[in-house]
């Protein structure tokens, strides 16, 4: 992988975050494996897996290494405000039905698109050599098949993303019932923050009663993000500090092959960084305080 050649991005005005954002986005510029980088898949093949786990990624250095790193890739770009699954129900959240999206293999899934905040005009077209690299990445893919699902969405301008975030424990990990509530009420004692168990993950009743059979056999990992200071964000501000914000994210991709029938190229999050926050959304109450407002407004031009 070249280095790119990017015209760096000036803030735009005089603040200490402007000249931060700005940094940061050319520091991710010039690095080999931007996606944004027309030769970033240059130097790196599909690594031969299992069918459950696909084919990861990788560097030619690592290709014959028998547990080599996926190889991450670096995006910027704004969370799309519509097509998101970032409740902590993920996926399952509105297909109960569905068993490739119920617990344990339901996902954090979402948008992301090209950026639209004015610190990011100047390099916004960056985001269509993204689209263009990841389209070709299909020629890279060891296998052929009569259709191939790419991580595009159907109107051609996002790129979809996910997390699985529930994982298979060893089965010299698996826990008891009693050592499952343990572990909870442990964690709240000790300060450790529970989400990292299926029984204190924060999500609904109805995802809990699918996710009950897994309490013993599988742990989570949680989506690792972080706001715009650093901070961790918790799974249930996901919503509310991702979506509509421009972030920073490292990706890696697998490959999957369905029975011979369908290819499917996976691009999973390994980590997202809020650049710039998403503007304020106004509340529901003051939506309808808005409305209101607007209605007695035009009932008085009525009226006169």
């Amino acid at each position: 992988m070249a280095a790119p050649n990017f015209e760096a991005v000036t803030p735009v005005n005089d603040s200490p975050l402007a000249a931060s954002v700005a940094q940061s986005i050319n520091d991710i510029r010039n690095k080999p494996n931007y996606l944004g980088n027309p030769s970033c898949f240059d130097g790196v093949a599909f690594k031969p897996g299992t069918v459950t786990d696909g084919d990861c990624l990788v560097t030619l250095e690592s290709l014959e290494r028998q547990h080599p790193v996926h190889q991450e890739f670096l995006l910027i770009a704004k969370v799309d405000v519509d097509n998101h699954f970032l409740h902590p129900d993920g996926t399952a959240i509105n297909t109960a039905t569905a068993q490739d999206q119920v617990p344990p293999n339901t996902r954090l899934r979402f948008a992301v698109r090209k950026p639209t905040h004015e610190t990011c005009l100047a390099f916004a077209d960056d985001f269509d050599a993204v689209h263009d690299n990841v389209v070709g990445l299909a020629d890279k893919m060891r296998k052929t098949a009569p259709s191939t699902k790419l991580p595009i969405t159907s109107d051609d301008e996002s790129i979809l993303v996910a997390h699985k975030f529930m994982v298979e424990k060893g089965v010299e990990d698996e826990s008891s019932d009693e050592e499952v509530d343990k572990e909870v009420a442990t964690a709240g004692k000790e300060g450790v923050d529970s989400i990292f168990t299926v029984k204190g993950w924060p999500a609904s009743e109805k995802w809990h009663a699918l996710a009950k059979p897994f309490e013993r056999t599988h742990t989570i990992a949680p989506l690792p993000a972080f706001d715009e200071h650093g901070r961790v964000i918790k799974p249930t501000a996901y919503r509310a500090k991702l979506v509509g914000a421009t972030v920073t994210l490292k990706v890696v991709f697998v490959a999957f092959f369905i029975k011979g029938r369908k290819r499917v190229l996976s691009a999973q999050v390994e980590e997202v960084r809020v650049v710039i926050p998403a503007p304020k959304r106004p509340s529901s109450a003051a939506k309808r305080a808005s409305l209101v407002m607007e209605g007695l407004a035009k009932k008085r031009k009525t009226n006169h």
